[in-house]
């Protein structure tokens, strides 16, 4: 039987799958933190009455201990606190960090507030849950409470958890670097959107099936995405004919996007800016381009240019999403 799946931080469209699947979800959550821990406050792992599970609470020094005990939860259906590290009555579990955590698990959520949830993550809207430090179930968090500013924290009786939609990426490109892009980004869970490219070229053959392809001619399916790019999306072209990279910037132009890269070198930025200008385009919109594209490497391999782009969407990705 496979007990374990690979590393997520959002669990709640999995959670929600494998409800769908008839199968009974023990949430867990990192309540409190009291030293240093590798997880953040708010962390989550899922835990399924077969014995799958998902998601992190302490890097790994405690998860099996948490999976025996979640699925006890899910036995007795009740509430569980438990505390891990230093002042825990579990000395066989050592944190070498010499932190303490303290763990709730959910053997269930309410039937309403999962609606609520699953109306949110379809809507990509943001939302928050208090858990209690009591065995109240979970409870949502009215919106006159929150604005876009709010973040995870601790209460006098709780924790107010902060979720926002998954972040995702509109790419357009050709060439050997946008394969890289794309598996970087799906393991930091920033999904495609769409590929704006040439489907018929060769370095396009080894793609997911299941990705998105809109043919880089197709001008008014392209227009169309402006209808699909919100605060959370990123938009980055990767074209070396940069006259191709125009019709995708100007649909980043007027969008909420958090990041807007743009393959090139410094001159070519140069250029491309005195060409938007000459187009219109404002100081403050020009400044929202990224351009060279990435972190500084000294390396220029394919997946060193793609790491670097990833990891400044990355960060800029953590101002909104943290």
């Amino acid at each position: 039987m496979n007990t374990t799946n690979h590393f997520r931080e959002d669990i709640w469209p999995i959670y929600v799958t494998w409800l769908r699947e008839n199968s009974s979800v023990a949430l867990v959550t990192l309540l409190e933190i009291e030293g240093s821990s590798p997880r953040p406050l708010g962390a989550h792992l899922i835990v399924a009455s077969d014995g799958k599970t998902l998601g992190q609470i302490s890097g790994g020094c405690c998860e099996q201990a948490i999976r025996a005990e979640a699925l006890d939860a899910l036995a007795q259906g009740k509430v569980k606190f438990l505390r891990y590290g230093q002042g825990s009555p579990f000395h066989d579990i050592v944190l070498p960090c010499g932190s303490s955590l303290w763990v709730r698990i959910d053997p269930f959520l309410p039937d309403a507030l999962l609606d609520k949830i699953v109306a949110r993550l379809e809507a990509r809207q943001s939302f928050a849950l208090f858990f209690s430090d009591q065995d109240h179930p979970p409870g949502w968090t009215d919106d006159s409470e929150l604005d876009e500013s709010s973040r995870t924290h601790r209460c006098s009786d709780g924790l107010l958890r902060c979720y926002r939609p998954s972040c995702r990426m509109l790419l357009a490109g050709l060439g050997s670097i946008v394969p890289y892009v794309i598996d970087f980004c799906e393991s930091l869970e920033v999904f495609t959107l769409a590929l704006i490219t040439n489907p018929r070229l060769p370095e396009m053959a080894g793609l997911n099936p299941q990705l998105r392809i809109i043919d880089v001619t197709a001008h008014d399916e392209i227009k169309a995405l402006s209808t699909e790019v919100d605060r959370f999306t990123a938009i980055v072209t990767l074209f070396h004919d940069h006259d191709r990279e125009d019709e995708i910037l100007e649909l980043a132009r007027l969008s909420p996007a958090f990041y807007v890269g743009a393959l090139g070198s410094r001159r070519t930025h140069e250029l491309r800016i005195l060409r938007l200008k000459e187009k219109g385009w404002s100081d403050e919109q020009c400044s929202r381009i990224r351009g060279p594209a990435g972190i500084p490497l000294q390396t220029k391999s394919p997946p060193a240019i793609a790491l670097s782009i990833v990891a400044e969407m990355l960060m800029a990705k953590e101002r909104i999403c943290d």
